[in-house]
């Protein structure tokens, strides 16, 4: 069926299609992108409004008051300012920071706060002092940071808008395509702003209406969005690599491949992980033609974490305490150059100011790792972070730091300090 064509009615084509035909008629029906009916529940119906339950009460860790107390006496130096605020949350050590966008912050609070509401919430402050603002049930789903004004809020059962300013629900939509009980839907923000809900099947949302632009009977195993476009793998046939137009899912081209992940999409470049348990490569394919441009092995990682920055991507190893950080030129493929990183680096979510990624250091304080020289400098040297909670994972990949309007934001235990970055 040609891409963007209505589609018949089931009857029609069975009718049409002789017996040994009537399952091929079948999955191109299933196959298709087909347009939404407006679904958007009422905005008061979702994701309750509330009142902060601590009013500044909150206080503290002890390991956060030590960070606090050295963070209060750092003079600022060439990559970092200083301190401008701190603020503590009613929440133990599991607080995540979200988007930093329109002079506000969004923070994230875990269910099990010991305030009598135990369902995660969504902590919304100025970023010129930390004062809260608004609260909402909810988490602040990953991607890009949404359309400008909106912050987009998800639960189990729906995802939402709301003004970031005020906190007004905008819209609320129920989610679809629910995985079975015990596994949670996606939810990912498009640079268009656009909300994907993702589970057995894809969904996408208006960024400003909430009403459902089309739906991809498919379910994804791995996503990325950039360029204009949408990249995802699924095994429901047809199974493969498919990269879609945004924002109408117009299907751009198909490959297929032993996938193991979608990279992300950048530099006229479409970058997947192949391969087997025992080995991988990186593919990179043509983002207007998906033909293949290069491969190459992924060779001495445990857990590759990958990130793509304009012409370059880096790969590093996201749980080992002391990595492997290599950069490659999109357009070939080439090393750039390769570096080790003592104490490691989280390439994948490290945030980026200016050509430079920050991250925690086991030995205190934050490295600053220059992505177009491969080389390491360190700031806020006295602060210490707190030791990892899982045994395998290290310190640059567990702690929480977020980067917009101005600002560093660091998440000590249930403590969010604000630090200037320079201009």
């Amino acid at each position: 069926m040609r891409e963007g064509a209505s589609v018949p009615s089931l009857g029609r084509m069975i009718s049409m299609a002789r017996p040994a035909r009537i399952w091929a008629a079948l999955a191109l029906i299933l196959a298709a992108v087909v347009p939404m009916a407006d679904t958007a529940a009422q905005p008061d119906r979702c994701l309750e409004d509330f009142a902060p339950a601590d009013e500044g009460t909150a206080r503290p860790t002890p390991v956060a008051e030590r960070a606090l107390v050295q963070a209060r006496n750092f003079p600022g130096d060439r990559h970092l300012g200083r301190l401008r605020w701190a603020t503590a949350h009613p929440a133990g050590d599991e607080v995540r920071l979200g988007p930093v966008k329109g002079g506000l912050v969004a923070v994230n609070l875990p269910p099990e706060r010991g305030d009598g509401r135990e369902w995660p919430v969504v902590r919304v402050m100025r970023a010129s002092d930390g004062a809260t603002v608004w609260e909402r049930r909810g988490t602040t789903p990953p991607g890009a940071a949404g359309a400008p004004g909106i912050l987009n809020l998800s639960s189990s059962d729906h995802v939402a808008a709301f003004d970031i300013t005020t906190g007004r629900n905008l819209w609320c939509a129920q989610r679809s395509g629910r995985f079975p009980e015990g596994l949670d839907n996606e939810t990912v923000v498009t640079e268009h702003g656009d909300v994907l809900d993702i589970g057995t099947s894809i969904t996408s949302l208006h960024a400003r209406t909430g009403k459902p632009r089309w739906h991809i009977p498919a379910q994804l195993d791995t996503t990325a969005t950039g360029a204009g476009v949408l990249a995802y793998d699924t095994n429901t046939a047809p199974a493969g690599l498919h990269v879609r137009r945004l924002p109408d899912a117009t299907l751009l081209w198909r490959a297929t491949g032993p996938i193991k992940r979608v990279i992300g999409v950048g530099a006229g470049r479409v970058l997947v992980e192949e391969g087997s348990n025992d080995s991988s490569w990186i593919v990179a394919y043509d983002l207007g033609t998906g033909q293949r441009r290069w491969r190459r092995p992924v060779t001495g990682l445990g857990m590759p974490g990958w990130r793509l920055l304009d012409d370059r991507l880096l790969v590093g190893d996201t749980f080992l305490s002391d990595s492997h950080v290599q950069a490659l030129n999109l357009s070939d493929g080439s090393p750039l150059w390769s570096v080790d990183v003592p104490g490691g680096l989280d390439t994948e979510y490290a945030p980026l100011h200016r050509a430079s990624l920050y991250g925690p250091d086991p030995s205190g304080g934050l490295k600053v790792f220059d992505t177009k020289r491969g080389t390491m400098s360190r700031t806020l040297p006295s602060v210490a972070w707190p030791p990892p909670r899982i045994e395998t994972d290290s310190v640059a990949f567990e702690n929480n730091l977020a980067i917009g309007d101005g600002l560093l934001l660091a998440q000590i235990d249930n403590l969010t300090l604000a630090f200037d970055l320079p201009h």
